[in-house]
């Protein structure tokens, strides 16, 4: 008798290792990289999508989240994230722009009239189709519509002179921008004299006049210090920003479907936590911005957009990779 309940206790064991054994082999960790400092609203956003990724799936699918470019600088994070080297990462549009060339269209001065014309179009069916295309050709899934990352302004420091009105008083102008052919059309667009710089080297090049300023959301200013370098903040408005949580193509294939639900879930969550920071963090930032001595300067902002057009329309080889049906859908989408 003693025998048979080791015999059955023993095949009870055995039975339970077996049916735990697929509950751990579906336990997996993952990781999210980021050039973004902690204080930046993208950064919370990963670590509540981290959190929350823990929770849906109890524990099954973990994900460390690294800042501040810990894994990956700004322009290999991309890369990294098709290769599948990372995960998961927040991405733009300029980061396919050789794989899908009308993505450098997004990076155009004034292409959306205001936040929620980019909320609008980044929602839409034509969005779900650029976003698939990208996962084929890319290597790279996004998953939801966007991340507002704030409507980006010129940030300057004292080297600049001048109150800027005009695109005529941003000539000689040094202004920091990412090292993409979409970004540099940005700021010439915009009349400045662009400079590459890495994003979290732009402090830096900003207090050693490197560059002279800088452009970015104003909560993205405040996070990464930017604004105890700027002496004159002129509101632009000229490009509607909004980044992407996104997932490697093959790891997102990869998960089954309720795993892909747990993570769509997380990430949507994710994304209107970060934009909900972005917003309710502009509505502020002015008035702390001016007791701090910054003065703001609202330009002639028909003048930027006027010069803005006739830049591109006198740049066709920029053009000559946009998608003219997807424009005009952005521009039916209008306010």
């Amino acid at each position: 008798m003693k025998h048979t309940f080791l015999k059955t206790m023993t095949a009870l064991a055995v039975g339970a290792m077996l049916s735990a054994a697929p509950l751990a082999a579906q336990e997996r960790e993952l990781t999210f990289s980021t050039i973004m400092v902690p204080e930046d609203p993208i950064a919370k956003g990963a670590r509540l999508f981290s959190e929350r990724l823990g929770e849906l799936s109890d524990g099954k699918l973990k994900m460390t989240v690294y800042d501040s470019g810990q894994l990956f600088s700004q322009g290999a994070g991309g890369d990294a994230l098709a290769r599948g080297q990372v995960q998961l990462a927040d991405t733009g549009m300029s980061s396919f722009s050789e794989q899908v060339p009308y993505s450098g269209m997004f990076i155009s001065a004034y292409i959306f009239e205001s936040v929620e014309h980019a909320e609008r179009f980044w929602n839409s069916d034509v969005a779900k189709k650029i976003f698939d295309e990208i996962a084929q050709k890319a290597n790279v899934r996004i998953l939801n519509g966007m991340v507002y990352y704030g409507t980006r302004q010129l940030s300057l420091s004292k080297n600049v002179d001048r109150t800027v009105m005009t695109p005529e008083d941003l000539k000689g102008v040094k202004l920091r921008m990412a090292n993409y052919p979409s970004w540099i059309a940005l700021g010439e667009a915009l009349g400045a004299d662009p400079t590459p710089v890495a994003f979290n080297e732009t402090y830096l090049a900003m207090q050693t006049g490197t560059v002279d300023g800088q452009d970015n959301g104003l909560t993205v200013s405040k996070a990464m210090g930017f604004v105890e370098q700027t002496k004159q903040l002129v509101l632009t408005d000229h490009l509607v920003w909004n980044l992407h949580y996104a997932i490697n193509e093959q790891v997102w294939q990869s998960l089954s479907d309720e795993e892909k639900g747990w993570v769509q879930q997380a990430a949507d969550e994710a994304h209107a936590y970060a934009s909900d920071l972005i917003k309710q963090g502009e509505q502020s930032l002015l008035d702390e911005f001016k007791a701090m001595g910054i003065e703001i300067v609202e330009p002639d902002k028909e003048a930027f957009i006027e010069h803005a057009r006739a830049y591109y329309e006198s740049h066709p080889e920029i053009t000559a990779q946009w998608d003219m049906e997807i424009l005009q859908a952005i521009r039916d989408m209008a306010d």
